[in-house]
């Protein structure tokens, strides 16, 4: 399958965080960001609530520093189960991907500045 990205992605470091609102309960350890969109993982407490609204904003944060960015604009893309990978474990782990709808001049400044501080190269 061809790849069908616009942008390079990054794996975020651990305490990268994003967060859906208004109210969804979705936050989450971002796995991956672009300057087009990004994938994070939740825990699933009510998977009767699955889709995501057609409103919907997005906070990008790091633990302990703080909102990085806010009221994003995003686009949902998917949102998958992530299989366990140990037996024990009963907690339903989900991952959302989204893409980003149009960001201001500010926003682009933040988000290249927190990909340049919170990532690494997936190579």
């Amino acid at each position: 399958m061809a790849e069908r990205r616009i942008a390079k992605r990054f794996r975020a470091l651990d305490g990268a965080l994003a967060a859906l609102s208004p109210e969804s309960g979705r936050v989450g350890q971002i796995q991956n960001i672009s300057l087009h969109g990004l994938a994070f993982q939740y825990i699933a407490d009510d998977p009767a609530e699955m889709t995501i609204p057609e409103t919907v904003k997005l906070q990008i944060m790091f633990a302990g520093e703080g909102v990085w960015l806010e009221g994003v604009p995003v686009k949902w893309v998917a949102d998958i189960d992530i299989p366990t990978t140990t037996s024990f474990s009963r907690i339903p782990i989900r991952q959302t991907s989204l893409q980003f709808k149009a960001l201001t001049d500010a926003q682009k400044t933040r988000l290249q500045e927190f990909i340049r501080r919170y990532t690494r190269s997936n190579n």
